[in-house]
């Protein structure tokens, strides 16, 4: 009918999370629907603490120890725990232990629970620390300040008890942004790769958001100016009005009045750019690349099966065999001596890695197929059974970067990082570069499109 030759189309991109069957056991436990766990993102931890703390954490929560995350916000505390355990659900790994991501006043006493656990308190309670009996072993991070201790852990096993994964990438890395390794012949570990990925992630993501010139700073830098010159001009009003002063000294207070001014304006437009770096924006590629880089990581840990399961006979089911998995890891190179050594001994006993080992075994029993939209690490470790390659961590990442690339909801990423660059260049205090008019249409052409 010529009535409907021409319409209205009304496109809709769900996240991958909302197209989960909860009953499936794609999730890494047969019949749990996803958790927090499983929908947070990474990101907003790594931008609080940096990599090298939040691998601290990422090891301790591997080796189920007991964990204590501190912030005057409870939003930060609810976003960086839920971040913590979205680490570990890269790999099919679920937290088996307390979890309380806000503590409440009355359930204090959890504090001193003799197993393992993840709990967020609100700074204002640090003090009570001091006063807990049986807090045990734990490892503490204040988000705000960065700043990480640990309690009742004696300094000679702390590297043991809480593997620093950071320690196996060089140095020079952080600094200069290129990788040097003092042995050209030995090839990076699964540890360092993470570690280097996660520093060139947060990289991209700090420019994707603020752009090569941050307008949050040029904005600060303009109200600053701003502020210095109004005060400027009521401090000269004054001093005419009173005449008590010459024009020499005139200039020397408001040279004065500036220098007491520029700290107090860098520390608020730091304050500023802290809180929307961190909290503020949702980058969907980069939270892409960051689950990608933990996945990587876990399949070069625990992509084959071969490593840790073993069959008591013919027929019979497999069952986890821990010696085994020590044992394959040691002929693979990460034996003793190297950074990821002691995290292999600590999670090897750990609860967490019995529950991994039983879900793999259901999957082989029930001969399940990760569907298009299950976690990146099951859709990989697939295809790296069927097309018969083996778990190296070079054949990993390549892998890896391969099935990423083909899921479909990259393609949401993409859009909301190109319409935040869109939206960044035509609000710069720069000129832009081209039809300024037909720009902002594509900008709402591509807004009607993204979820953000």
């Amino acid at each position: 009918s010529p009535l409907y030759a021409q319409h209205d189309i009304n496109r809709f991109m769900v996240p991958t999370c909302l197209l989960q069957n909860s009953g499936d056991a794609r999730n890494g436990a047969s019949g749990q629907p996803p958790t927090a766990d499983t929908t947070s993102s990474v990101l907003p931890l790594l931008r609080c603490v940096g990599v090298a703390h939040a691998l601290r954490v990422f090891a301790a929560l591997l080796s189920e120890r007991r964990v204590i995350l501190t912030s005057s916000s409870p939003t930060r505390l609810s976003t960086c725990s839920h971040a913590a355990l979205a680490m570990l659900q890269c790999g099919l790994l679920h937290w088996q232990h307390l979890y309380i991501p806000v503590l409440p006043p009355h359930l204090w006493q959890y504090l001193a629970a003799p197993y393992p656990y993840l709990i967020g308190i609100l700074d204002s309670a640090i003090p009570k620390l001091d006063h807990t009996d049986g807090l045990g072993e734990v490892l503490i991070v204040n988000l705000d300040s960065n700043s990480m201790e640990t309690r009742n852990i004696p300094q000679q096993v702390v590297a043991q008890r809480l593997p620093d994964l950071f320690s196996s990438a060089d140095p020079g890395y952080y600094h200069d942004g290129s990788p040097h390794r003092h042995d050209k012949d030995i090839p990076p570990s699964a540890s360092e790769f993470l570690a280097q990925d996660l520093l060139e992630i947060l990289k991209t993501d700090k420019k994707t958001l603020y752009g090569e010139v941050s307008t949050v700073a040029n904005l600060g830098e303009t109200a600053g100016k701003a502020a210095k010159a109004i005060k400027s001009g009521f401090g000269k009003l004054k001093a005419r009005l009173k005449g008590q002063h010459s024009q020499s000294e005139g200039a020397e207070e408001e040279e004065k009045e500036k220098a007491e001014q520029a700290p107090a304006d860098g520390e608020a437009k730091s304050v500023a750019d802290d809180y929307i770096f961190t909290e503020g924006c949702h980058n969907e590629v980069g939270e892409q690349e960051t689950r990608l880089a933990f996945a990587c990581f876990f399949l070069a840990l625990l992509g084959n099966m071969r490593w840790y399961l073993n069959s008591p006979g013919q027929g019979q089911v497999p069952v986890l065999d821990r010696n085994r998995f020590l044992e394959q890891k040691r002929l693979g190179g990460d034996g003793q001596g190297s950074a990821l050594w002691p995290l292999l001994q600590n999670f090897c006993q750990t609860q967490m890695f019995e529950e991994f080992a039983k879900a793999r075994v259901e999957e082989v029993r029930s001969r399940s197929v990760a569907p298009a939209d299950s976690p990146l690490f099951a859709q990989c470790a697939q295809y790296h059974r069927h097309h018969n390659i083996d778990f190296g961590v070079s054949s990993v990442r390549s892998v890896a970067r391969q099935v990423a690339q083909a899921n479909p909801g990259r393609l949401t990423g993409l859009l909301q990082t190109n319409a935040r660059r869109m939206a960044m260049s035509l609000t710069s205090n720069k000129n832009f570069e081209g039809d300024y008019s037909r720009a902002v249409a594509q900008l709402v052409d591509q807004c009607r499109e993204s979820s953000s």
